[in-house]
């Protein structure tokens, strides 16, 4: 019975695993984005349940996990040009959001992961509102038109 249940979730977490795939190779580039944002905040809502439940490991791969998504996913994709104030600014918060994701992790401080969900969510409300802007513009983020594509970061 156990060996069943072992690999019906092991069949469970692969297929979601091969639908994430499939949803990330087939979305839009501002669609990526509201992924990372949503990828973020899904991990920093999982880090403070490890901190509620005092699970020191759990929380600091959660928290680890939503700094890669900022740092290497949200931040990289940024185009930061030398005239672009908003990217620049998008790039500082970023990193700031990252400094207390380290620091929550450090201290075990749910604050600063109520500070960095608050900040996400208003970047998210603010993304949602813009994008439509942006989709045919590609300003802010480097957002390749597909993979095979020729553009290159500014």
């Amino acid at each position: 019975m156990v060996c069943q249940m072992s690999f019906a979730g092991n069949s469970i977490s692969l297929y979601a695993h091969d639908v994430l795939d499939s949803s990330v190779m087939s979305a839009s580039p501002e669609k990526l984005i509201s992924m990372l944002f949503n990828g973020a905040q899904i991990s920093i809502v999982k880090a403070q349940q490890h901190i509620a439940a005092g699970d020191a490991a759990g929380r600091s791969e959660a928290i680890a996990k939503a700094i890669e998504i900022v740092d290497n996913g949200l931040r990289t994709a940024l185009r930061i040009r030398d005239s672009d104030e908003m990217a620049r600014q998008l790039n500082s918060l970023y990193l700031h959001i990252t400094r207390h994701l380290a620091q929550a992790n450090l201290t075990n401080d749910i604050r600063h992961l109520d500070a960095v969900v608050k900040l996400l969510s208003d970047l998210r409300s603010a993304w949602s509102g813009i994008k439509p802007l942006l989709s045919s513009r590609n300003d802010i983020y480097y957002l390749p038109r597909s993979a095979g594509s020729n553009s290159r970061r500014a």
